[in-house]
Order: C-alpha cells, then structure tokens, then sequence
C-alpha cells in the first residue's frame, strides 16, 4: 500500500515540475461568419410572403499567458442581421456587439479560481406594412445594455490517474 501511495506522490510531484516549467505562451484568434437565406412562398395560397434574411459577424479575442499559473484573455465581437419581406411589407435588423475579459489561476496544484466578465450592447428595429383598413405602418426599435459575471473556485481531487492512461475521472468541487 505505501508503494501506491509514494508513485502517486512521484506523479504529483512531476506534473508539478512540468506545470512550473512549462513556459508561458500567448495567442490571438479571430473568426467570422455569413450567410444568406431566401425563403419563397406564395401569398395568393397559403397567405406567407418571400423572405430574404441576411447575416454577419466577427469575433478575434487573445489569451495571455502572464505566468505559469495566470492566464488572461479578452474577446470582442460584432454581428449584424437583417430581414426583408417581398411586396414591401415589412423589414428589421439587428446590430449586436459584445466585450469579454476572462482568465483563471492555479493558487496550488489543486485548486483554481477562474472568472469571467461580459457587457453586450443590441439595437434592434423592425417596420411591418398592414392593410386591414387602409395602409399602416408599424415600427418598433429598441437599444438593450446587458453585463455579467462570474467567479468560480474549485479543488481539483486529481483522480484522473486512477481509471488508467486513456483518461478518466476527476472530480471537482467548486464554489
């Protein structure tokens, strides 16, 4: 039994030579998006008009390694949507942009802390054309503000050893 017990000590103890030696590295990142749809239909049977839809976006972000054991990232993104109907009907869109800061931090071989942090700007508008009495025209826009947050701490058991070198299980618990 000690001999299982001092290998899993010599397993500890050099992953955490590794993780103190490995040295830090940064990265950046960005990726995009776009896309048409048309959808055809016909008003005259089933009363539903063409719609065409359009979006856009783009998201980069990049990951600091301050430390072996800090690493912070920040990310922003924007997208944009629009919709049309046929006969002049109606149309919207919709303007998105988003602002992230997250990272973590290993204050000893088992235990972590990692956060994140968010705030989101949206405007949204729509105009729809209906003739029940006459021709009206309906319009609605709206500008929302979003943040959020959160925080998380854990301990890491490190039970990954035990169901052999393909993997395994190891808990956490977290706050």
């Amino acid at each position: 039994m000690d001999s299982i017990f001092a290998h899993l000590n010599e397993q500890k103890q050099g992953s955490q030579r590794a993780r103190q030696l490995a040295p830090p590295q940064n990265s950046v990142w960005a990726t995009g998006l776009t896309g048409v749809t048309i959808t055809v239909a016909d008003p005259d049977n089933t009363g539903a008009h063409k719609l065409k839809s359009h979006l856009s976006g783009l998201s980069a972000g990049a990951d600091w390694a301050v430390s072996s054991r800090l690493q912070l990232g920040a990310a922003v993104s924007a997208g944009s949507t629009s919709f049309h109907l046929s006969d002049s009907l109606g149309q919207g869109r919709a303007d998105a942009f988003q602002l992230a800061g997250y990272g973590w931090m290993q204050f000893t071989s088992n235990i972590y802390g990692s956060f994140a942090a968010i705030m989101a700007l949206d405007h949204i508008e729509t105009t729809r054309q209906i003739t029940v009495s006459g021709t009206d025209v309906l319009k609605a826009g709206i500008n929302a503000t979003a943040f959020g947050g959160r925080y998380e701490t854990g301990v890491q058991f490190g039970w990954a050893h035990l169901s052999g070198a393909s993997g395994g299980i190891d808990p956490d618990a977290v706050l």
